[in-house]
C-alpha cells in the first residue's frame, strides 16, 4: 500500500512538473544560461541575441505594429553585413533586412486568408502606379541579360515596397500616425548626425574628404546622407508649424530643424542643396497660390532666354574648371564644371552609357539591376575620368530616370515618371483643399518627395531601405489623405 502510494505520489509530482509552466521556464532558462556560458568560454557570442530574437518573434504574432515601428527606428542605424564578415559575395542590412523579410512573409500569409487592404487603397492612382512599376519590372526580369541579378533585384524591391508602402498603409493614414512615423525615423537619425559631426570635429570640419565618409558605415557616402536630410527638412518644418505643441516641444523641434540644416551644410551634397533651393521656390508658388498660367508664362520666358543665351552659357560652362571644394562659393560654382570636376564628368559618363544602352535595348532594357554589370562596354575613352574603371564595376547610373531607362526600357522610365506625377498631383491637390495640421504635414510629405525627385536626376537610392523608408511612407500619407478626403471613412482611421 505504501509502495503504491509512493508510486502514485511520484507520478503526481511528475505530472505537476509537466503541467506547471513556471517549472519549464526555470528548466529552459538554466539550459540557456549553461549553454551560453559554454559558448562564451569558447569565444562564441551569437547565442546572446537569442532572447531578443525570441521577443521579436513573439511580437510578430502578437503586436505587428510594434515590429513595424521597431524596424522604422532601426533603419537609420542598420549596418551592412560586410562590416562584420569579409569576403561575402552578397550583402544585407542588419537587422532591418531580416525584419523586413519576416514582415513580407507574414504579409503573404495574411493575404492568402483575406485581403488585408481596403479596395480604395489598392485602386488609388498612386497604388496603381506602384503596381505598374512592379509589374513591368517583373516582365523585364524574364527578358533580362542576367536573370539571376534581375530577380534578386525584384525581390529586394518587393520587400521594400511591401513593408514601406503596403504594410505602412496600416500605420500611416492619419496626421497623428504620420507624425509618429517621422519622429521614429528622425530621433535615431539625429544620433547618426551626431556621429558624423563628431567625426568632422575630430578629423577636420572643413575637410571635404572627411565629409564624404563621415557617415560610413551607416550610410554609403555623403550623397545619400544629404538626400535624406533634404527629405527630412520639409517634414520637420511641417511638424513645427502644425501647431498643438507645448513651448518645450516647439523648442525641441526648432533645435532639430537647426541640426538638420547644419548637417545638410556639412554633407557637401550639391544635389541636396539644389533640391532644397528648388523646393523652396515650389513652396512659395503653392503658398501664394500662383496661377498655373503665370507659372507657364515664367517657364516659357525662362526657356526663351536660355535659347537666346545658350551659346554664351555653353562657353561659360566650358571655361568653368572650378572643382568641388570646402569653399562654399567654389563648391556651388563647381556644379556646372563638366570639364575637370571628376564627379560631374563621371556622372555624364554614366548617363551617356545609360542612353547608349537604351538605344541598343529600347523596349525591355538589359534587365533590372544589371546596369552596373553591363555599362562598361558602352564607355567611350574620351568620356572616362580618373575614377572610371574599364570593368565598369564602380556603381550605378546615378539617376532614378536613366537607370530604369537602360535596365527596363522606355516603359521602365514611364512607370517611374507616372509615380512622380501621381505623387505631385495628389500631394498638391491635398495641400490646396486641406486645413490645419494636416495641411502642414502634407506640405512636408509633398515637398519632401519633391526633393527626392529633383535629387533623382543626379543620384538613385531607392534600392536602399534608408531612402525607401521615407519615400514610400510619404506616398502612403498622400494617398491616405486623398482617400479620406473623398469621404471613404469606413476603411481608414479618422484624422
Amino acid at each position: 500500500m505504501n509502495r503504491n502510494g509512493n508510486t502514485n505520489q511520484h507520478a503526481g509530482s511528475k505530472a505537476n512538473i509537466i503541467k506547471h509552466p513556471t517549472t519549464w521556464i526555470y528548466i529552459l532558462s538554466l539550459a540557456f544560461v549553461a549553454s551560453n556560458a559554454f559558448l562564451m568560454l569558447t569565444g562564441q557570442y551569437l547565442l546572446l541575441i537569442a532572447p531578443l530574437a525570441l521577443a521579436i518573434a513573439i511580437l510578430f504574432f502578437t503586436n505587428f505594429e510594434s515590429v513595424y515601428l521597431l524596424n522604422l527606428i532601426l533603419v537609420p542605424l542598420s549596418l551592412p553585413l560586410k562590416e562584420f564578415t569579409e569576403g561575402l559575395s552578397f550583402d544585407i542590412q542588419l537587422p532591418t533586412d531580416l525584419l523586413m523579410l519576416g514582415m513580407l512573409f507574414l504579409l503573404i500569409l495574411k493575404s492568402i486568408k483575406r485581403n488585408p487592404f481596403p479596395k480604395e487603397f489598392l485602386k488609388h492612382p498612386i497604388s496603381i502606379a506602384v503596381f505598374a512599376h512592379l509589374v513591368w519590372m517583373g516582365i523585364t526580369c524574364f527578358t533580362s541579360s542576367i536573370p539571376v541579378v534581375s530577380f534578386k533585384f525584384l525581390l529586394s524591391q518587393l520587400w521594400l515596397i511591401a513593408v514601406f508602402y503596403f504594410i505602412a498603409f496600416q500605420y500611416i493614414t492619419t496626421p497623428k500616425q504620420f507624425k509618429r512615423f517621422n519622429i521614429c525615423y528622425l530621433l535615431p537619425f539625429l544620433a547618426i548626425i551626431g556621429y558624423a559631426l563628431n567625426r568632422h570635429l575630430a578629423q577636420g570640419i572643413w575637410d571635404k574628404q572627411v565629409a564624404y565618409q563621415a557617415v560610413h558605415p551607416f550610410y554609403n557616402d555623403h550623397t545619400i546622407y544629404g538626400a535624406i536630410l533634404a527629405m527630412l527638412i520639409p517634414t520637420s518644418v511641417g511638424l513645427f508649424f502644425k501647431g498643438g505643441y507645448s513651448p518645450i516641444k516647439r523648442f525641441a523641434l526648432a533645435c532639430c530643424i537647426l541640426i538638420l540644416c547644419v548637417a545638410e551644410f556639412f554633407s557637401y551634397s550639391r544635389a541636396a542643396w539644389l533640391s532644397l533651393f528648388i523646393v523652396g521656390a515650389i513652396f512659395l508658388l503653392l503658398h501664394y497660390r500662383i496661377r498655373i498660367r503665370t507659372i507657364l508664362i515664367l517657364l516659357l520666358t525662362a526657356s526663351g532666354m536660355l535659347m537666346i543665351l545658350k551659346d554664351d552659357i555653353i562657353q561659360k560652362v566650358e571655361k568653368n574648371k572650378t572643382d568641388s571644394s570646402t569653399d562654399i562659393s567654389k563648391h556651388l560654382e563647381s556644379m556646372s564644371n563638366v570639364q575637370t570636376d571628376a564627379s560631374n564628368v563621371e556622372r555624364l559618363n554614366r548617363w551617356n552609357c545609360a542612353l547608349r544602352m537604351f538605344q541598343e535595348e529600347p523596349v525591355f532594357g538589359f534587365g533590372p539591376g544589371t546596369y552596373m554589370f553591363k555599362y562598361a562596354p558602352f564607355q567611350i575613352s574620351t568620356e572616362k575620368t580618373i575614377i572610371s574603371t574599364n570593368f565598369g564595376d564602380n556603381g550605378n547610373a546615378h539617376s532614378e530616370y536613366l537607370g530604369p531607362l537602360a535596365e527596363e526600357g522606355v516603359l521602365g522610365l514611364l512607370s517611374f515618371v507616372s509615380l512622380l506625377l501621381c505623387a505631385m498631383i495628389y500631394g498638391i491637390k491635398q495641400i490646396l483643399v486641406s486645413e490645419g495640421e494636416e495641411k502642414m504635414l502634407l506640405y512636408g510629405a509633398t515637398l519632401g518627395l519633391a526633393t527626392y525627385f529633383i535629387h533623382g536626376f543626379l543620384n538613385n537610392f531607392l534600392d536602399t531601405d534608408k531612402a525607401s523608408c521615407l519615400f514610400w511612407g510619404y506616398l502612403v500619407f498622400i494617398a491616405a489623405s486623398d482617400i479620406r478626403r473623398k469621404g471613404i471613412n469606413r476603411t481608414l482611421p479618422q484624422a
